[in-house]
């Protein structure tokens, strides 16, 4: 993977601050309206990928077809939510098992029992909600790539095909991840010096988000092209 042009690529489009600028407008108001149109941000990044796995590797989406921006973050973030289901059941478990010590509070001695009960059970569904969002992070990309193949819900739920994907391309997988990571750490840092300045936070915290999601949605499209590995360079529309 070219990972350096995947979060630079975007100067090579002609109207790459005309997008960003669209793309924070579309930040502030999702915050605004408490993430309401967060899924067309998710949609946009599934666009940079369905792009580059379409050969374009140097152009970012264009805004101008909203509707097919919001269905396809709408699709993928209800499938997010139903893989996130065990880890979500098992932290209202968590959240019961915290009021456990209030059952014995007319004892004393059956109230720390009870504590030491509630400790455990948070130590053991710590365990299980930590290796479980580690799956899901490693199985997002194909989840991206799966949607911009097939263009249906259903297709998020074709679990063979998920996990297949996810262990062919493994390797690139913890790679763009730890990019990833790194880039969001660089991002914050860089908001957090441009604090000298009177709008620098302000315009970094709103366009911020578009580069990282354009940059993740080039990683997630250079996995998809390596045919090698069973993904297909063009998708299926």
């Amino acid at each position: 993977m070219d990972i350096g042009k995947a979060f630079t690529f975007f100067t090579q489009d002609p109207e790459w601050i005309r997008k960003f600028l669209i793309g924070g407008l579309i930040v502030l108001i999702s915050l605004l309206l408490l993430g309401i149109p967060i899924v067309l941000l998710i949609g946009y990044q599934l666009a940079q990928t369905r792009l580059v796995m379409e050969g374009e590797t140097e152009r970012l989406p264009a805004w101008d077809n909203m509707g097919r921006l919001f269905m396809d973050g709408l699709n993928l973030t209800i499938a997010l939510l139903v893989y996130s289901s065990p880890v979500l059941l098992l932290l209202c478990i968590g959240f019961f098992a915290t009021f456990l010590p209030a059952f014995g509070a007319e004892s004393d001695e059956i109230a720390g029992a009870l504590a030491g009960i509630s400790v455990t059970i948070w130590i053991v569904l710590g365990c299980l909600i930590l290796l479980l969002s580690l799956a899901l992070g490693f199985i997002t990309p194909a989840l991206n790539v799966q949607y911009v193949r097939y263009g249906t819900l259903g297709s998020l739920f074709r679990f063979g095909e998920v996990l297949q994907l996810t262990r062919a391309n493994l390797g690139d997988i913890v790679l763009a991840w730890l990019a990833l990571l790194v880039a969001n750490l660089v991002l914050q840092l860089v908001i957090s010096i441009s604090v000298i300045t009177i709008c620098g936070p302000f315009i970094l915290g709103l366009v911020g988000p578009i580069w990282f999601l354009a940059s993740t949605g080039h990683l997630y499209g250079q996995i998809a092209t390596k045919n090698d590995k069973g993904m297909v360079a063009k998708p299926a529309f």
